[in-house]
């Protein structure tokens, strides 16, 4: 079998168009390329003509909360409000230690820390 060589990426490649969708995609996530999306709301999402679409891809916090949940979008604004960015290799951000320290915690002894 003969590999086949990647396609060339032209800058008309990279365009975002629906109808670019990427042909190594299932059929079910393909089609969820075939349009553009504005937003969501709980489980639908809305694409840029305005109609809505039950959500089966979106992974597992859309399914489980839905898009735009009320707490969860208001535990991220608090937290892009105190401490934004990735801090894990300067050091530890709160509130990471003592909630490490409460799920140890609920392990049985003895808890092997090695």
């Amino acid at each position: 079998m003969t590999a086949r060589a990647p396609p060339r990426v032209t800058p008309d490649a990279r365009s975002t168009s629906p109808a670019r969708a990427p042909i190594s995609l299932t059929p079910i996530l393909g089609r969820y390329f075939e349009r553009s999306w504005s937003h969501g709301e709980g489980h639908r999402l809305y694409d840029t003509d305005g109609r809505a679409y039950l959500d089966f891809a979106n992974g597992i916090a859309v399914t489980a909360l839905g898009h735009h949940h009320p707490r969860v979008t208001a535990a991220i604004h608090a937290q892009v409000d105190q401490l934004i960015g990735p801090t894990g290799a300067i050091g530890y951000a709160e509130p990471i230690v003592p909630l490490a320290t409460m799920l140890a915690a609920t392990f049985p002894d003895p808890l092997d820390y090695a």
